[in-house]
């Protein structure tokens, strides 16, 4: 059964802004504004659409926590954003999706969509649209027909650039309402330090260009600071800085002492916010990537599958290829000795599975040159090894003391990771010490979904 969830506070949000937002005038003040990214589109370069709805990213919508719930149910980023997909296209395109509904295209501006698709309006009367091709008759039945066919695909790739702009829209939505007060505290004390570094420069000449380094004290704050105390002391420290680069009798050093404590601040915010951060970045980052992905693998906005995909011959190669050179390169260089088995073990059926994908290479290879459809159970006898030896090295993990390995140790575990789950576990950096607390318990979701009915679904459903 199709998955049917939608996130109602931002579709309803979105239905009721969405056309005021688009034929707002422009504000020269105003960054990426609807009239702007128009403005600097041109016919056939659609690039600026990507951030027509940027300024919508304040729209309400749902939880952190029911955001991870729902993409649990769905185990797809695809699933789960498709019935969203679905429901805004209903508001931008026409039923059969072939261009913007003549609503939008009045929003944005009928003159504007004409430069666009490079058509005109020949609708002789003042409130109704009817743009046909702007073909020259003159240039020939043959030509005439080459520009029609280019005026459809143009008009089609226009929605789907509209559409797709829903992706990073949705995605700082998602963040906008789920980050931590206490990062906005962390990301103004970054924006002071910059203030700072700018005023040092400025009074001192010795300082114009690069800045220098080796300049830093983190242990002005102390290490048991908790996330409330570095809030407060963040604004408190906000408003001192403030203060201080507006009076020009402020003296050199005092920035200097003012610019250690704020970095000093900052590092320590960033450690004790890396979590959920780190959270809030496996739930954005697929969002963003997914018109990417689709791209990628041949797809389309306009067609999300219902049931997460499986991964395809040059998925599948990709993530081969980069598991073996990520093993070949550092297994020489391991100490645990329970990974080296387990990497040893990978290795082999991720040589069987190179090995079938070449024999599947060599048979398909007029349909993989020209993109044709291939039976999904063609792609089985390299699946099956591949799934096999992520399951076994998974497990073996599992059962390996994560706080025996090294921090270079651990750090291989990370990359093999990201390469199977498209970068979803580990959306950034960790310190060593958090990495080897939580990294068990995702190998295990990751275990559970690669073992379940959806094995190969669950595994690619990042992709």
């Amino acid at each position: 059964m199709a998955y049917t969830k939608i996130d109602q506070p931002f579709l309803e949000a979105f239905t009721s802004e969405f056309i005021l937002h688009l034929s707002k005038p422009y504000d020269p003040h105003e960054e990426n504004g609807a009239q702007e990214m128009i403005a600097q589109a041109s016919f056939g370069d659609f690039g600026k659409i990507s951030r027509i709805f940027d300024q919508l990213a304040r729209l309400p919508c749902i939880s952190r926590e029911e955001f991870n719930n729902r993409m649990a149910e769905t185990k797809s980023i695809e699933v789960y954003m498709k019935p969203i997909i679905d429901k805004v296209a209903e508001l931008l395109l026409t039923p059969d999706k072939s261009r913007l509904n003549d609503k939008v295209i009045k929003a944005i501006g009928v003159d504007n969509y004409c430069r666009l698709v490079n058509g005109k309006n020949v609708s002789q009367e003042k409130d109704k649209i009817e743009i046909v091709a702007n073909i020259d008759e003159s240039a020939g039945q043959k030509a005439n027909n080459k520009a029609q066919e280019k005026f459809v695909k143009t008009e089609r790739n226009l929605a789907k650039s509209f559409l797709e702009a829903i992706l990073p829209c949705y995605s700082a939505c998602i963040y906008e309402n789920n980050v931590l007060p206490e990062e906005r505290t962390r990301h103004l004390l970054e924006n002071q330090i910059r203030e700072l570094k700018s005023k040092i420069q400025s009074i001192d000449e010795t300082k114009k260009g690069i800045f220098p380094t080796g300049w830093e004290e983190p242990n002005l704050v102390s290490e048991k600071i908790s996330l409330k105390e570095f809030d407060k002391q963040g604004k408190e420290l906000v408003i001192e800085i403030r203060a201080v680069l507006q009076d020009e009798s402020s003296n050199i050093e005092r920035i200097w002492e003012l610019l250690k404590k704020c970095d000093a601040l900052v590092t320590r915010g960033t450690a004790l916010l890396l979590e959920s951060n780190a959270e809030l970045g496996k739930m954005t980052d697929p969002i963003q990537q997914l018109g990417l992905r689709l791209a990628k693998n041949n797809g389309s906005i306009f067609d999300l599958k219902e049931e997460p995909r499986k991964p395809d011959y040059f998925t599948l190669k990709n993530k081969v290829d980069a598991l073996l050179e990520i093993i070949r390169l550092s297994k020489s260089k391991l100490t645990n000795s329970e990974l080296s088995g387990a990497m040893n073990e990978l290795e082999k059926k991720l040589e069987e599975a190179e090995s079938q994908l070449n024999t599947f290479h060599n048979e398909f290879a007029e349909q993989l040159k020209d993109r044709l459809p291939i039976p999904d159970q063609a792609i089985e006898p390299a699946l099956e090894p591949y799934t096999k030896g992520i399951s076994t090295f998974l497990e073996a993990i599992d059962q390996t003391k994560m706080k025996d390995l090294k921090p270079y140790e651990m750090s291989v575990v990370q990359r093999i990771i990201n390469v199977i789950s498209f970068g979803y576990f580990f959306a950034e950096e960790r310190i060593h010490e958090n990495s080897s607390l939580h990294m068990k318990s995702e190998l295990m979701k990751m275990k559970s979904e690669l073992d379940n009915p959806m094995s190969e679904a669950a595994v690619y459903s990042y992709s």
